[in-house]
């Protein structure tokens, strides 16, 4: 793995824009804290100190948001389970999905979207597909 450091959004940028038609795949995931790469469901039950229970918790709230998915959008929505999954990750449900976008700049908007109250570097994850 290796670790970059830019002090200006144009030195992210450049760097970034170098890449953009190498015809690989990159996808970036923009973080205000050096967290690890953890979907918000691990937090959650490593927090609770529930981790053993990670798929019966899962499951739990998946299957809550899907019925009242159903009961909203009706039979004619999607059907699919990794389709709701996404679309309960969107609405910021705990699941184990984890967001990245292949826009730098949209994993970079992500990084600095909030304020905080401390001084710690903000985090943008890449990630390259090799073949």
């Amino acid at each position: 793995m290796k670790r970059f450091e830019f002090k200006t959004f144009e030195d992210f940028v450049g760097y970034t824009s170098f890449y953009k038609n190498d015809n690989k795949i990159r996808l970036y995931r923009g973080q205000k804290e050096d967290w690890p790469l953890e979907s918000k469901l691990l937090r959650l039950v490593e927090k609770k100190n529930r981790i053993n229970e990670f798929y019966k918790i899962e499951k739990a709230i998946f299957n809550e948001f899907k019925m009242h998915y159903v009961k909203v959008i009706g039979q004619n929505g999607d059907s699919n389970d990794w389709g709701i999954l996404s679309l309960a990750q969107h609405y910021g449900l705990p699941t184990r999905l984890i967001d990245w976008s292949s826009d730098p700049l949209v994993a970079l908007w992500f990084a600095f979207e909030e304020e905080k109250e401390n001084t710690n570097d903000r985090i943008v994850w890449g990630f390259v597909v090799e073949d």
